[in-house]
């Protein structure tokens, strides 16, 4: 496919394409929409709170509400933005333990950054912490988020701090939502072996309480693992509950909480001076036995759900997370010598992060002549506070092709640097809020809706660096974004739409040089246009989008060299990106039960301020999986199923000592299952990922801190159901 050097947003061809591709889908789906249930009436898909993701229509891998686009149940087919879930079908199915790994056969346009924490690209934009959310609001940082009782993840794609305030970063907001307590008592115990030594244990319960109005869901589980190199390895135990209090007929209360404990340790692999990847022996690790990474997360959250009236819905949510650390890590900060000798970093590192969110929603829906209105108003507001603190001591090298381990600890004051080493230890104070109004207007017998809505963004930034006592204070009064757009439906299950968003960041960082010059540095924004095409039939024959995108990041930080010789700091930076993006379902019963595919393509052109491909970003990437559920015969209950995934080569930052760039190759990847479920009791299974057992990169920080992919894995699975 040719790079999109021109903007994609040309309305002819981008409404020409798109008209072409559902008049393609017409006689796919005629026939079976013709003959499939009607969609539901306005008074039937009410529910008695519109807060709450409602899963009617829902078929094998197509889920068809979110709130997501609207913080409020909606269709898919009616909010005009990219939005993909990714539900507990698929989940369960491919079997894999990160969300972002899942990514890769069902949502596009996501680049895996770093493979300990939520850290990567969406369509070519950064997406951190910030942007990760439980169950709709912010509960902690970058690390894993647990999997053991997600049923599902909604991303929504572009800018989205109208709704998200900070939250809605430049590449999109990721959701885990958790599983709900159920309306009967249902329980499981599962079981997991698999390579590496995997051994994990989970068990649920759920259920109502009696006629008290009560139900529940607890979740325990436990991992334990080796990895692929030497002395790397993985440890984690999980517990949470989840209960729901209906107080009345109009009044209902959630509360949950999860702790989570995970030690990981993964090392990382570098280049050559001459920026090709070292071939390393498996056995070999840049660590240390004394190596260890635990942390511990605790996270509890609480929503009020008030009918005020049938027209008149409110929720309040609140969320407390923390988050301790104790890294004993060693880092592979330098390029190997001729010699094989690895230059090695130790670094002792310890921190503590808490956040308390809260986030108010109000709803009022209503009618004036033929047209229907859905007018939100809300806010969000996050206190969040960190401390952390690590020392860095140069550590003997060891050498790649025969290593020697048992280095000891280094001996050193803690606060004070060492020759070649570094220190750090602050306390940083974060205070942000939003605040917004939206309006969704449907008309012409719901063919055609409208929506904008405009909001306003602060925050307040307090760093304290506790060797120097120095604090460095930001306040930023407002910075106001908008988002408008609009969906045209020329069938119930399919659309057309415009999307303008934006996001809004803010620096702790001042000019250097010019007119300026000590000043706060400027917000930067980045806007998102996009059009693009939705089909969801109501049976799950077809559903996905074809978009066309073109973002635009202006007031980017930018250094310089000013006109005496002296480093400069300025904002004529740009990032920007363009392209188009496919994430399509098909769903078709056959005699031997229900087959499904999920196939997604990306084409960006992601350039940074040098107009560069950014570190980390691949512009082309494409998957294709596949499954067949068979339910009639001597073979029901059977499943199976696999999928492809490519992504083509990116660049990666340099490392100390690297003379030749480094790009990650290319590669292609497999995965495939077979399960098996009897009698509605027991479900066995049997994953198998990277096929192939090729090597290839799959994110890391730099060129010279490498996170390879694991090569063939397997487990095996056992659920029992009662």
């Amino acid at each position: 496919m040719p790079t999109h050097s021109v903007n994609v947003l040309n309305p002819k061809r981008c409404l020409g394409a798109l008209c072409a591709t559902l008049l393609l889908a017409l006689p796919a789906v005629a026939q079976t929409t013709s003959t499939a249930a009607p969609e539901p009436s306005k008074e039937e898909t009410l529910e008695l709170t519109p807060f709450r993701v409602s899963s009617q229509g829902d078929e094998g891998y197509f889920s068809k509400n979110t709130l997501m686009g609207t913080r409020s149940n909606e269709r898919l087919v009616n909010i005009p933005q990219s939005i993909q879930i990714v539900n507990s079908e698929f989940l369960n199915d491919l079997g894999l333990d990160n969300g972002i790994d899942a990514f890769k056969y069902a949502v596009s346009g996501i680049n895996k950054r770093e493979a300990l924490s939520n850290d990567t690209f969406i369509r070519g934009f950064r997406v951190g912490g910030n942007s990760f959310l439980r169950n709709g609001i912010r509960s902690r940082g970058l690390y894993n988020t647990p999997m053991y009782d997600v049923d599902r993840i909604e991303v929504l794609k572009g800018p989205s701090a109208l709704l998200f305030g900070l939250d809605g970063g430049a590449g999109g907001v990721v959701n885990y939502l958790s599983k709900q307590p159920t309306a009967k008592t249902e329980s499981y115990v599962k079981g997991t072996l698999g390579s590496f030594n995997l051994y994990r244990g989970e068990a649920a319960t759920s259920g109502p309480l009696g006629d008290s109005g009560l139900s529940y869901r607890a979740t325990v589980a436990l991992t334990n693992s080796d990895h692929k190199r030497n002395l790397d390895s993985i440890e984690d135990q999980f517990f949470s509950l989840f209960s729901k209090y209906k107080i009345s007929d109009t009044a209902s209360l959630e509360v949950y909480y999860n702790y989570y404990y995970l030690n990981q340790t993964i090392s990382k692999e570098t280049v050559d001076a001459q920026g090709q990847l070292m071939a390393i022996s498996p056995e070999f690790s840049g660590g240390e036995p004394w190596q260890d990474s635990p942390r511990w997360t605790q996270n509890a959250y609480a929503a009020l759900t008030v009918a005020l009236s049938p027209t008149l819905q409110s929720r309040f949510l609140v969320n407390g997370s923390e988050q301790n650390f104790d890294y004993l890590n060693v880092l592979i900060a330098r390029v190997p010598a001729a010699t094989g000798l690895v230059n090695r970093t130790f670094q002792d590192r310890t921190g503590k992060e808490r956040v308390i969110a809260v986030q108010a929603d109000i709803l009022k829906t209503f009618d004036t002549g033929p047209v229907s209105h859905k007018f939100t108003f809300g806010g969000v507001g996050k206190l969040q506070r960190l401390k952390t603190r690590f020392d860095n001591v140069v550590l003997a090298p060891i050498n790649v092709f025969n290593p020697v381990y048992n280095t000891p600890i280094p001996t050193y004051t803690r606060g004070i640097a060492t020759t070649g080493g570094s220190v750090n230890d602050q306390i940083q104070r974060t205070y942000d809020g939003a605040i917004f109004a939206q309006e969704q207007a449907t008309t012409l017998e719901g063919r055609l809706i409208l929506v904008g809505g405009y909001g306003w963004n602060g925050v307040n930034n307090w760093v304290f660096n506790r060797l120097t006592n120095a604090t460095t204070t930001q306040q930023v009064d407002r910075a106001f974004v908008k988002r408008y757009g609009a969906v045209f439906k020329p069938a119930p299950w399919a659309s057309l739409y415009y999307s303008h968003s934006e996001s809004v960041s803010f620096f702790n960082q001042v000019f250097v040089g010019g007119p300026r010059s000590g000043q706060i540095l400027d917000p930067s924004f980045t806007e998102n246009k996009e059009i693009g095409a939705k089909a969801e039939t109501s049976n799950g024959v077809l559903f996905g989008s074809i978009v066309f995108f073109d973002m635009d990041r202006t007031n980017v930080t930018l250094n310089y060299i000013q006109p005496d010789g002296t480093p400069g700091v300025g904002q004529e930076g740009r990032e920007t990106n363009q392209g188009w993006e496919a994430d399509i379902g098909i769903g078709l019963k056959n005699p031997m039960g229900r087959t499904q595919f999920i196939l997604t393509y990306y084409d960006g052109d992601s350039k940074n301020t040098a107009g560069a491909v950014p570190n980390g970003v691949s512009n082309k990437m494409w998957s294709l999986f596949a499954t067949q559920l068979f339910s009639t015969g001597g073979l029901t209950g059977l499943k199976i199923g696999g999928g492809l995934y490519h992504k083509d080569d990116f660049p990666m930052a340099n490392a100390s000592g690297q003379t030749v760039a480094f790009r990650a190759p290319a590669f292609t990847t497999s995965t495939a299952f077979v399960s098996y479920t009897w009698n509605k009791r027991l479900d066995l299974a049997v994953n198998c990922d990277n096929l192939s057992d090729k090597r290839y990169v799959d994110g890391g920080d730099g060129a010279g801190s490498l996170d390879m992919a694991v090569g063939r894995t397997f487990k095996f699975s056992a659920t029992f159901h009662f």
